[in-house]
């Protein structure tokens, strides 16, 4: 791009479905304080009820805002979730 906007970076196409489950659960976190109040008191039966295909540790990073165990910082790549990377 020349005229000074940054590029998307998207997911190659295999992981669209995953990010897309990811961020329908990101929607439901903020939207639906029902299931807001699940995923706290047990975020296993949580997710499963929404029926969508997730990577457990990418929901808690993103809804947690916590580093998967073991990670040195945002930027340590190869402790981040699959989804992320």
């Amino acid at each position: 791009m020349t005229d000074g906007a940054a590029e998307a970076i998207l997911p190659d196409a295999e992981r669209i479905p995953h990010v897309a489950a990811l961020k329908r659960i990101f929607e439901l976190w903020v939207m639906d304080r029902g299931f807001h109040d699940a995923y706290l008191a047990d975020p296993a039966r949580a997710l499963a009820a929404t029926g969508l295909d997730v990577d457990p540790e990418a929901v808690r990073t993103v809804l947690l805002r916590t580093l998967p165990e073991g990670a040195a910082g945002w930027d340590d790549a190869d402790r981040l979730p699959e989804t992320f990377t």
